[in-house]
């Protein structure tokens, strides 16, 4: 079976199908490279600038000594 052949088929799947298609080939993909690392179903962090009080400190001390005065909205 060639490309062409199976082109028509996955053009009407619906986009659901074509996103679970996408992820089943990228990860055949990944295997075959030797990247593979199956996460399905496992919990995996993401960073999220959310609550990141310890970011927030870094950068007023950062503008402290720059000389600048943190402000909202660009007003002075």
């Amino acid at each position: 079976m060639t490309f062409s052949d199976i082109l028509p088929t996955i053009q009407a799947l619906p986009r659901s199908q074509k996103l679970h298609l996408i992820r089943m080939l990228a990860a055949d993909i990944a295997r075959e490279e030797g990247l593979a690392q199956d996460i399905s179903g496992a919990t995996v962090p993401i960073w999220s600038p959310y609550d990141s009080y310890e970011g927030a400190e870094v950068l007023m001390r950062m503008l402290a000594v720059d000389g600048d005065s943190p402000t909202m909205g660009g007003a002075p």
